[in-house]
């Protein structure tokens, strides 16, 4: 009973988001592209450190990268959107075709529906 106790003050201890720490440049590119993918701040924390080497908490994350969580996704679509785009125009053929089927698909949602990203 006792080892159950310690284990779940251990889990809370580690979800308090610490005070001292600094991200570094890395740090957040790292987590920008680990958030585009898709993952969660639990499974993001696990390639975090601070600089004592220590593993710093999901509540960290959502604490120190809450702009690389939330613009992830967008700025990596804007990133593969760009390419195709530039692609398109230097002539490439099947980025031609990807690209007048995605601006047509674009072009037939409502205002709201491209700002949110609804189909």
């Amino acid at each position: 009973m006792r080892r159950i106790a310690n284990k779940q003050q251990e889990r809370i201890a580690n979800d308090v988001a610490t005070t001292q720490f600094n991200p570094t440049a890395e740090q957040r590119k790292q987590v920008t592209i680990l958030a585009a993918l898709g993952h969660m701040p639990n499974e993001i924390c696990l390639f975090i450190k601070d600089e004592s080497g220590k593993q710093i908490s999901a509540r960290d994350i959502e604490t120190f990268f809450a702009d690389e969580l939330a613009t992830g996704l967008l700025k990596a679509t804007v990133k593969v959107e760009q390419l195709l785009y530039s692609k398109a125009l230097a002539g490439d053929v099947a980025s031609m075709k990807a690209w007048l089927k995605y601006a047509s698909d674009v072009k037939d949602r409502k205002p709201w529906q491209r700002a949110y990203g609804h189909s």
